[in-house]
């Protein structure tokens, strides 16, 4: 009997390929191994996606999905499982019919549960297809977001490279761009143009990745659409409606928008971007999105983002569109408990009176948080959430990290000839006593 606390069954749907052609299991992995030597072992450039389905590291990661031991890959989905949030575990345990309240009852009578023993009785293998595919498209990006990387941003890729924080010869070629590694993704499409369920694709920014205009052109006109629960994510800068035509085609649409803050930080944290140009663009995808589509805020709550969460939240919830956060795990320097004690307790108490002006529900169980029609669940989550990431205890290197915070900050902003000062006083006066000094104009 597995244990209820470790199973998960993307293992047996789920294939994630990281920008530079890697496979990972899911896009919630934290130390994926995009950028690696074994990188470079399972990479879609290398080999087919049914070889990988089936190779030794997919089948030992069945195998610790059915054991006691917890996958240090999978922080993130534990860290939300200990402040009781929606998880994408098990969010994706659920298409399995395999509840948390009830695990055992349920895992015995999951429709797949014959797949999972047959994995568990043969070291790992499974009789199953890929079934979602989460795509790292293209790097291409307008943007330079904090707590991003070079791999998915070609701003990042120049900066990081002036900065020193990666080697100038560093190749972050893209696989999408690989004549083996596209033909490998298109061949598995076309010969299994049935099993395809869900796709979702990030980017960079999926408005300038030319591959994401001839994915949905060739899922359209091969008539996949229809099947396939389609979402995206993009950071609102752009007009997206141009691609309304085309999405209604699929049996569903959601698209995930990335922002942090819509007070100035907001545009400190993803450099380049206008924040209050970007609520704009939200609003109108709101107004004219089609009827197959939905909408989701996506952040990544974390040291920069916190103190300003509140807002955020009424915004969101004043316009109807749910949030779903990925809790930063990585840069450990970003982390939201860094922060120190009287910023935390601002947090609590501005979440806090958000929820209280929340209506009262009264199922605690488990939501679907992007589903737009449960609103006041998903908001009362988001609150909830946020009030425990703000409680979670100060790290024993916490003085540390915070040093590192101020001196890549420090560095970052004078390259950028920027003030963290201009976006958030709070902030600065906590980082200036470690040292954050920023740009300083002559």
């Amino acid at each position: 009997m597995p244990n209820s606390k470790i199973f998960c069954n993307i293992p047996w749907f789920e294939l994630n390929i990281n920008n530079d052609g890697s496979f990972d299991l899911c896009g919630c992995q934290n130390d994926k191994i995009i950028g690696t030597p074994l990188g470079q072992v399972w990479n879609i450039k290398k080999m087919s996606i049914e070889e990988y389905w089936n190779s030794s590291r997919m089948r030992e990661a069945r195998l610790k999905k059915l054991g006691e031991i917890p996958d240090a890959m999978c922080r993130m989905c534990q860290l939300k499982d200990e402040l009781g949030y929606e998880s994408p575990r098990r969010k994706e345990n659920m298409k399995s019919l395999v509840f948390l309240d009830s695990f055992e009852r349920s895992y015995h009578q999951s429709p797949n549960l014959s797949r999972f023993h047959y994995s568990e009785n043969n070291q790992g293998l499974t009789e199953t297809t890929v079934h979602s595919l989460h795509i790292n498209l293209g790097d291409r990006c307008n943007f330079a977001c904090r707590m991003c990387n070079p791999w998915a941003s070609t701003p990042l890729q120049r900066e990081w490279k002036e900065l020193g924080w990666v080697e100038p010869n560093t190749n972050f070629d893209h696989w999408s761009d690989d004549p083996t590694g596209w033909a490998n993704f298109m061949g598995y499409l076309e010969r299994h143009p049935g099993s395809i369920r869900v796709m979702h694709i990030i980017g960079g920014e999926v408005a300038f990745i030319p591959k994401f205009d001839f994915l949905l052109n060739y899922l359209v006109e091969k008539d996949i659409a229809k099947n396939i629960n389609f979402s995206f994510t993009i950071n609102g800068s752009v007009d997206y409606t141009k691609y309304f035509d085309r999405l209604e085609k699929f049996k569903r649409t959601e698209i995930g928008i990335s922002i942090e803050s819509i007070e100035p930080i907001g545009d400190y944290i993803r450099q380049t971007g206008r924040i209050k140009n970007i609520m704009s663009n939200i609003e109108k995808l709101k107004k004219e999105r089609p009827n197959n589509m939905s909408l989701a805020i996506r952040t990544v709550p974390s040291i920069l983002s916190l103190p300003t969460y509140a807002s955020l939240i009424k915004w969101c919830y004043q316009l109807g569109i749910p949030i779903d956060n990925s809790m930063l795990v990585n840069p450990l320097w970003q982390q939201a408990k860094l922060l120190p004690d009287n910023l935390k307790q601002k947090v609590i108490e501005e979440v806090s009176a958000v929820l209280n002006t929340l209506p009262k529900t009264e199922n605690k169980e488990f939501n679907n948080q992007k589903d737009p029609h449960k609103i006041d669940v998903s908001i009362r989550n988001e609150c909830e959430s946020i009030i425990g990431l703000a409680k979670v205890p100060t790290p024993t290197d916490a003085e540390q990290l915070r040093k590192t915070c101020a001196e890549k900050l420090n560095q970052w902003d004078k390259l950028k000839k920027i003030n963290l000062k201009d976006y958030s006083v709070e902030l600065y006066e906590f980082l200036s006593a470690y040292g954050y000094e920023g740009h300083i104009n002559a």
